[in-house]
């Protein structure tokens, strides 16, 4: 294993011979916790949007390259080198601790590993850094095509404000506590915890999740509305085959009247995917080109009805038949004629699954010049499916694919 000190830099070819790793950090000392996170930055070394800030409230970056996960006080990070994308030139792990000072740490190691095995470790103390309240310990970053990894070591004794603010985002202020009503109002126990956040826009919630009671029932939620990009729900998949089923449905808005507004005709919006298989298989199903899918073949994925008006009281509808050979799937829609954009079309997408979960979503903040949408996004987390509601808008199939990097090739296509 290569020890490596601070200020050292080597080829990550020299480490490891995977495109996947993890990174792996263990941190004692007197805080009550240390938070770790990984920044993943451009060429000008700012963060592209704050998805793209791996932590504890944001398990996963938008395509997927790099996961969190957090195990009896060790925090990982599971990086996957081709599935980064294209506009990510740098990672970077940082600490910063929770209730207590840096120079309190005891001992500090960020390591490398492949496998099970650590190739390459940084090892630090509170000696180090006996001002500052944030630091950056190890970053990978690309240089003439060739990914390099060193260990940094250097700090912030702003702490994480100012850690943050130096990769071009903030932190949202913590909120105001309520003033206590005799009637307190009423909670929406369905809808999810991030989806009752309201941060300001550039900013990242870095409050800690509220941890359930540790005693009573557990409680089950079958049924979640996700009202935030980057809003999330998760399925069980631990009893066995789970179909899955998407229903895209939409309704005709009316023909705008004024000085902004032109008439429109029935709109054709199409539900689609993007998927990627555990065994690194990869494919897109939609209505142009035909490609549809079929029931019980592999990918195990199809459509079953291309809606072309919208009047249909079913939709379309998109079945994923084994959630459990799946890597990640992207369900998209796209307008195929009719109309010029989404605010022409009242878009709502609902997922079901056999045991009775549903995780539903409106497309509530349409763009208005893109016939592209990606909706939301499924990924398999050991024997759990997540569904992130993503709304983003794009121009067409290739600048989604470039922004979730499948590496798909597109051409032009037709019913």
């Amino acid at each position: 294993m290569t020890q490596l000190q601070r200020g050292q830099r080597v080829p990550l070819s020299a480490l490891i011979t995977s495109s996947t790793f993890e990174l792996r950090a263990s941190i004692t000392g007197d805080a009550h916790e240390y938070d770790v996170a990984c920044f993943l930055l451009d060429e000008h070394d700012k963060v592209p949007g704050d998805e793209h800030i791996v932590f504890y409230n944001q398990d996963a970056s938008p395509d997927g390259s790099v996961r969190y996960a957090n195990f009896q006080g060790e925090t990982r990070f599971t990086v996957d080198l081709k599935r980064v994308n294209h506009r990510v030139h740098k990672m970077v792990l940082t600490v910063t601790p929770d209730g207590g000072e840096l120079r309190g740490v005891r001992r500090g190691e960020v390591s490398i590993l492949q496998g099970s095995e650590a190739r390459a470790s940084y090892t630090f103390s509170g000696t180090d850094f006996p001002t500052e309240r944030a630091i950056m310990v190890l970053e990978l970053y690309k240089r003439n095509g060739e990914w390099r990894a060193a260990a940094v070591g250097q700090g912030f004794s702003g702490g994480l404000a100012a850690l943050v603010a130096h990769f071009g985002s903030s932190v949202s202020a913590p909120p105001t506590p309520p003033v206590p009503s005799a009637n307190p109002p009423m909670v929406d126990v369905n809808r999810p915890a991030s989806a009752q956040k309201n941060n300001p826009a550039g900013s990242i919630d870095t409050r800690r999740p509220e941890r359930p009671p540790s005693s009573g029932p557990p409680v089950s939620l079958t049924k979640v509305t996700l009202h935030k990009q980057g809003d999330s729900a998760r399925i069980s998949l631990s009893k066995g085959q789970q179909v899955v089923h998407v229903n895209l449905n939409w309704t005709q808005q009316a023909a705008r009247g004024g000085f902004f507004g032109r008439a429109s005709g029935s709109a054709d919006l199409d539900l689609g995917c993007m998927f990627e298989m555990e065994d690194g298989s990869s494919g897109v199903m939609q209505a142009l080109g035909r490609n549809l899918g079929c029931s019980g073949t592999f990918p195990y994925i199809y459509i079953d009805q291309d809606d072309r008006s919208g009047v249909s009281a079913n939709g379309e509808n998109l079945y994923v038949e084994k959630p459990d050979l799946i890597r990640r799937v992207l369900i998209f829609a796209f307008i195929y004629e009719g109309t010029s954009n989404f605010r022409d079309v009242n878009a709502h997408m609902t997922l079901k699954d056999t045991a009775g979960n549903e995780v539903k979503l409106n497309l509530d903040n349409p763009s208005s010049s893109a016939t592209f949408c990606a909706v939301a996004l499924l990924e398999k987390q050991g024997n759990q499916l997540m569904v992130r509601k993503e709304e983003r808008y794009f121009a067409g199939h290739k600048q989604c694919d470039e922004h979730y990097v499948f590496g798909f090739q597109w051409t032009r296509g037709s019913k």
